[in-house]
This record gives structure tokens, sequence and C-alpha cells, in this order.
């Protein structure tokens, strides 16, 4: 994944445990492991490449080997990067090169996505749907009858201006304001 803003260019990358844990060290400005799974025989990691005019620098978020997707993983929100692993809430402090904060969301399985919407988060999970405000905390969840993942070519998961569109598992079909209210329910 690729950011973009005015003062800099991000650069997110999934990364196994097959690195070796020196050479991973040496490699990075910062090194954030929150549950120290470099330890452990099997890690993932995001490697996080930023760019600015002054300087460039390198991070590796450290955490659990499964459930870590790159699809839609972070949001630069000005000086700051905000990642989600696994399902942690992480935010970078750009300039600085550090972890000024990291929140655990509490939800039900795997969360996959995080997307920006006003001055608070969207997260796309696998059993819930969250808004998580800009200091982390959760106004709402929504939750379907089953897993927001299809079997067919139709996104599970879409943002338009004023709702949020799911599909689950069993085809059923929902349509979910900002607010976490139920629109619309199709089965």
């Amino acid at each position: 994944m690729e950011l973009h803003s005015q003062q800099y260019s991000i650069t997110i990358t999934k990364q196994d445990s097959a690195t070796q844990h020196n050479i991973l060290k040496e490699q990075y400005d910062y090194i954030y492991d929150p549950d120290n799974y470099l330890s452990a025989d099997e890690y993932c990691f995001f490697d996080i490449l930023i760019k600015s005019t002054a300087q460039t620098r390198r991070l590796a978020l450290v955490s659990f080997p499964y459930g870590v997707y790159d699809e839609h993983p972070a949001v630069l929100d000005k000086q700051y990067l905000v990642v989600l692993q696994c399902n942690y809430l992480i935010k970078i402090d750009l300039e600085n090169c550090c972890v000024v904060s990291c929140k655990e969301i509490d939800a039900l399985g795997h969360l996959f996505e995080l997307y920006r919407y006003g001055d608070s988060y969207i997260i796309y999970g696998e059993l819930d749907i969250i808004r998580v405000e800009a200091n982390f905390e959760t106004s709402w969840v929504f939750s379907g009858s089953e897993i927001f993942v299809t079997m067919d070519d139709q996104a599970p998961f879409e943002m338009s201006n004023d709702r949020i569109i799911l599909r689950d598992w069993d085809n059923n079909y929902y349509e979910v304001d900002y607010n976490g209210n139920l629109l619309v329910f199709k089965n």
C-alpha cells in the first residue's frame, strides 16, 4: 500500500518471519513489538518506509503471524500514520518515527481494513463493522448474521457518501448509515 501527502510518501508491505532477527533489527530505525513476537518462531510485520523532504526512515510493526491484512491497513492523518494491525490501532508520529498510541479494538473475528470517515475511522472486520473516533474510542459496532465475506464477485464492504453497504456469506445485504443504524436488510 502506498500513501502520499505533500510532506510524506509512505510504502507499507507485509513481511513474514523468514527474515533473520538480527538483520531485521539492523534495517529499521524503529521496531514496535508490543506483544514480544520477535522472540517467537513465527511472526509477521508491516515494513513501513517513510520518505519526507528531510529524511527517509523505516519502521517495523511486529505482530501475530495470522490476521494481518495488507489490502487497506492504514490512513495518513496529517503528521500521523494510523495503522490497523490484527486488532490493534497504532498511531505513528511520522516526524519522530515512533508510536504515540496503541489500542486493542474489541471485535469478534479478524479486522481487515481501515478507512477515514470525517474525524473518525471505519474498520471493516470479519464479523463487525466498527466506527472509532480519533481518540480510538469505539462509537458503534454493527454485526450481521454471518461473516462479511462473499463467495462471488460482489464486494462484501463498500463505503458510499451516506452509507456502508455490506454483504455476508449467506448473501444477506445490509445498508448501514454512519451512525451504525441499519437502513436496509435483504436476504
